[in-house]
């Protein structure tokens, strides 16, 4: 096989990989779907560059979807999912809205200390 015929099989399973896995959050219910969202806002959690104060709902898309370095054509898929997700943590206390702009518009949320004390004890699931 060429190297060409290599990198684009690469290309092609990373692309494959990202599809199933924002199939994967789609198709989640929206308690499991925030569970997996508060890792990100948790003490020493995997924040990229933003998330650690307050994210929106495209920043934690792109934080659920880093390991795909394919995925940046399917996070927009995610948006409503994740939006679900953000209004349930918010619903039980686990994270706040910042500002005056509703989350599915753009807006951010942040930890609040219910929600980091979730994340450090591993009880988020509990609060769902």
């Amino acid at each position: 096989m060429s190297p060409l015929f290599g990198r684009s099989g690469e290309k092609a399973a990373q692309e494959e990989a990202a599809r199933a896995e924002v199939a994967r959050l789609s198709t989640l219910s929206v308690s499991a779907l925030a569970a997996e969202i508060m890792p990100g806002f948790g003490p020493g959690g995997p924040r990229p560059p933003g998330f650690g104060t307050s994210a929106n709902s495209l920043q934690i898309a792109n934080w659920l979807m880093a390991s795909h370095p394919r995925a940046e054509r399917y996070l927009r898929q995610l948006i409503r999912p994740i939006n679900e997700g953000i209004q349930a943590l918010v619903t039980v206390g686990l994270v706040e809205d910042v500002g005056r702009v509703p989350i599915s518009d753009g807006g951010r949320v942040r930890v609040t200390a219910l929600g980091e004390t979730a994340v450090s004890e591993g009880t988020v699931r509990e609060h769902l």
